[in-house]
């Protein structure tokens, strides 16, 4: 779950609403910037599915009881992430190996660095399904398979950017110096991509990576805390309506 704490409640953006964005993202993606590649398809899958995991958790969100707010992605416990994490993996990889190939690297990007047991099981499981998927793909090239990762970053970033700021706000750390592009990604010539907000609801990248001036939109709930202490979490959650927001990309 993506949350924005506001003074009388939260806004509640679904892990796997977000990734439909990213996915909507890469299908407007200039061509210029996809490497040729037989598994173009299985990129898009990847990208539209690497929030999978999460959306079983997020119909019944989870309340963080020490800060008294929702448990959002960014401190959700690890090992429970991890069961997610392979539920997500499993998911995707009943219908495209190189597409679960791309979401298990994503997913153990996140847990390298953490020591918990559930973790380092998780990273070491992950290896071997890697491994596995790549000695049964023969049109596999490292290299491509790289830039396909970047690619998933770097979308996976940008819709992140809508969804974890206030809209016409840049206010959160990870994005403080613009959305980091992958060095695997050499067709572009910055290290980040620099986002002006024009209003509220329009954003100008200075390296424009879609074929044309575009809009994407995600579903939220506004979930108030007067809600919740009547309530609780997952029946003020699940008894509020969802709600349409919609930005312009331009160049």
């Amino acid at each position: 779950m993506i949350v924005r704490e506001q003074p009388d409640g939260f806004i509640m953006i679904e892990q796997d609403h977000h990734a439909r964005v990213s996915g909507d993202m890469i299908r407007q993606w200039n061509t210029f910037h996809l490497p040729n590649s037989p598994f173009q398809s299985s990129l898009f899958l990847a990208i539209d599915q690497h929030d999978g995991g999460w959306k079983a958790y997020d119909q019944d969100p989870f309340w963080n009881d020490y800060h008294q707010v929702p448990y959002s992605f960014t401190d959700f416990p690890n090992p429970v992430k991890t069961l997610l994490y392979t539920n997500g993996i499993e998911n995707v990889e009943a219908h495209d190996s190189y597409a679960a190939l791309l979401c298990s690297f994503h997913y153990t990007r996140f847990l390298l660095d953490d020591n918990q047991l559930e973790s380092r099981q998780f990273v070491s499981q992950e290896r071997l399904r890697q491994q596995r998927i790549i000695r049964q793909l023969p049109e596999f090239r490292f290299d491509i398979f790289m830039k396909h990762y970047g690619l998933l970053q770097l979308c996976d970033n940008l819709s992140l950017f809508l969804c974890i700021n206030e809209p016409g706000k840049n206010e959160h750390p990870f994005f403080k110096n613009g959305i980091p592009i992958p060095d695997t990604l050499d067709c572009f010539h910055g290290k980040s991509l620099e986002i002006t907000w024009k209003d509220n609801h329009t954003l100008r990248v200075n390296e424009f990576p879609f074929q044309k001036d575009t809009s994407f939109g995600y579903s939220y709930k506004w979930v108030t805390k007067r809600e919740i202490t009547t309530n609780g979490l997952i029946r003020a959650y699940k008894q509020s309506s969802f709600k349409q927001i919609s930005f312009s990309i331009v160049s």
